[in-house]
């Protein structure tokens, strides 16, 4: 039997404009989330440094009686505007696997490579950490950063399509460990009847589907009672969140029409990129750099670095060249093994989904200090690396291959 190519050139070529927007969106998104990081950094190292943290330690309390949310500004963010942007990955994730390009064979290279990039990464950390006080961070180097990583993908010439899907799609994987990680292993203490309540709504609404088709104020508006219920749970919002993009219904509709994933989508993924996790990036990434020697060279910073630099496009490729070899999958035309190796470099950098296993993991200290760290210079040295491989295989690549 003839192995047809998921992502063959022709493919790629017909690559949706949902998604087409949605890189471009991702790309641009980055520069300002870096910039925002950046003001954090600032910020938090500036003569105005108790401001910072005066600012978003600041405790919100609301009790209605029947339920109470008591956090400070930074735990507010975290788990409030962001379960839209985890909304838009489960909305992201149902449309590249109702026939995009995670269906069906489709999502087999990505998924392998993915899967490497979260398994070595996480023994690599364990590894350094050897047993040590953050053990309980080994979570934090699996995911990917899509914004920044697709930011640095655009600055590099004559990509071919190719390159940016896969690199998309094995974000999109990475976003699936990654929240079935946060599910198993970092919810806090659970209120069991909470959690039946969420878990209850969800399958209302799924039930709902059809008549939340063409109604996105019904949809928000249970939406929100799931939120809330799934906050006072002590489960991470997140998985609440993704689950809700995940039923939303995906079909085919007569042309010029916009099936809800796209819609929802369309509409969300602006905010969420432009907004909501660069005010996430503002309140998370402000450590102080005024650190002891140790602080560069202890377990928690060193397993980050390390895990994040070389064992993300170690697992990467390792994973990948073991499935070529064992004739799985084939690479897609247009890439090479060097582009497998520049996706491996540029899924290093790690941010978005990486402060929030180290929010979750660490809290607020010093752990989480070194945790962030390690995020911030190793999305530095990953973006650097990336950046010098892709130049260097695309120098000699003809012009006609984008």
């Amino acid at each position: 039997m003839r192995y047809i190519n998921p992502l063959s050139h022709t493919r790629v070529r017909r690559l949706a404009r949902p998604v087409r927007e949605f890189i471009r969106t991702e790309a641009f998104s980055g520069v300002f989330l870096l910039a925002c990081a950046g003001v954090a950094l600032l910020w938090a190292n500036s003569p105005w440094d108790d401001s910072y943290r005066d600012l978003f330690t600041t405790h919100l309390n609301l009790d209605t009686g029947l339920f109470t949310i008591n956090e400070d500004l930074r735990g507010w963010i975290d788990d409030g505007p962001m379960v839209l942007f985890f909304l838009v990955i489960g909305l992201e994730i149902k449309r590249e696997y109702s026939g995009g390009d995670l269906s069906g064979r489709s999502a087999l290279l990505p998924g392998i490579a993915a899967l490497g990039g979260m398994v070595v990464p996480a023994l690599i950390y364990s590894a350094v950490d050897a047993g040590g006080d953050g053990a309980r961070g080994w979570a934090i180097p699996m995911a990917t950063d899509t914004a920044f990583a697709l930011g640095i993908l655009a600055l590099a010439p004559r990509i071919t399509p190719s390159v940016r899907i896969f690199l998309l799609a094995l974000a999109v994987v990475d976003d699936i460990g990654s929240i079935l990680v946060i599910a198993l292993f970092y919810s806090g203490d659970v209120d069991f009847a909470w959690l039946a309540a969420a878990v209850v709504l969800v399958a209302a609404m799924f039930a709902l589907r059809r008549s939340l088709m063409r109604s996105d104020t019904l949809f928000f508006l249970g939406g929100f009672f799931v939120w809330l219920a799934a906050l006072q749970s002590g489960v991470s919002t997140a998985i609440f969140g993704v689950a809700l993009g995940l039923i939303t219904v995906h079909r085919r509709l007569p042309r010029n029409v916009e099936s809800p994933v796209t819609r929802r989508e369309r509409r969300l993924h602006p905010i969420t990129s432009f907004a909501i996790v660069p005010l996430f990036a503002l309140a998370n990434a402000g450590v102080s750099l005024s650190l002891s020697g140790d602080s560069l060279t202890n377990a928690v910073t060193l397993g980050v670095v390390v895990a994040r630099v070389a064992g993300k496009p170690i697992g990467i490729v390792l994973f990948t060249f073991a499935a070529l070899q064992l004739r799985l999958v084939e690479l897609p035309r247009g890439m090479r093994l060097r582009d497998i190796l520049a996706v491996g470099a540029l899924a290093g950098i790690g941010f978005t989904v990486s402060l929030l296993v180290t929010e979750l993991a660490f809290g607020e200290g010093a752990l989480a200090d070194d945790a962030k760290l390690g995020i911030i210079g190793s999305a530095l040295v990953s973006g650097a690396l990336g950046y010098l491989v892709l130049f260097a295989s695309t120098r000699r690549r003809p012009s006609t291959d984008r």
